[in-house]
């Protein structure tokens, strides 16, 4: 059996941009959403991650503020080509119809924190 180029995680909210994430989707009202958002989006600029407009079923994240770990593998082509062998976060901030705005970068982990990630099992699709 053969290493999938792609396996997907549960988030740990450990970084910045996690704790950015897990105040929006703990927001109660449109006041504390908001504010939560621009902050996320902050965070998204100041650390450079990578945007793009793509499918709702693309990359497992359709829902706004839905976010995994996703571990590139050694071959992989197409837009991930850039993050190799490496933990990449895929978060979602925007969604309309079948477009999502989904946002790449690269997660920094110890090899204990790398050994504790969690399957995702409620994904939308797998690609």
């Amino acid at each position: 059996m053969y290493q999938k180029e792609v396996q997907f995680y549960e988030d740990p909210y450990h970084d910045d941009v996690g704790k950015a994430l897990k105040a929006f989707l703990e927001a109660k009202t449109k006041k504390e959403n908001h504010f939560a958002m621009s902050n996320l989006q902050a965070w998204l600029f100041w650390l450079r991650y990578k945007f793009n407009d793509g499918k709702r079923y693309r990359y497992g994240v359709g829902q706004v503020g839905k976010s995994y770990i996703i571990k590139v593998g050694p071959g992989k082509r197409g837009l991930l080509s850039k993050f190799r062998d490496r933990h990449v976060r895929v978060v979602c901030t925007h969604s309309r119809g079948w477009t999502v705005h989904q946002w790449f970068g690269t997660v920094k982990l110890t090899a204990e924190e790398a050994k504790a990630l969690v399957p995702a099992k409620n994904m939308i699709f797998y690609p």
